[in-house]
């Protein structure tokens, strides 16, 4: 979890990773103490940064009122 709070700029920034043997137990607990964090910081937007393949992740923010505005598909090969 990397939360950057902002004062100054007009976005927060939220990145959330679990591990794949973890995934499903701790995202929306996550979640939220970040969304409690940021009380004590001005009403910006939050933009959350997930991985497409962390679905459990994916729920959980939209059970907390996230919306999906955005999806970028990375694509790697090993050379």
């Amino acid at each position: 979890l990397i939360l950057t709070a902002s004062r100054w700029r007009g976005v927060h920034q939220l990145q959330l990773w679990v591990q794949p043997d973890q995934q499903g137990q701790h995202e929306e607990t996550l979640l939220q103490w970040s969304l409690a964090t940021l009380q004590d910081y001005p009403r910006w937007p939050v933009l959350l940064t997930l991985s497409s393949q962390h679905h459990s992740a994916i729920q959980a923010a939209k059970r907390v009122g996230f919306q999906e505005q955005q999806t970028l598909l990375t694509m790697r090969r090993k050379i």
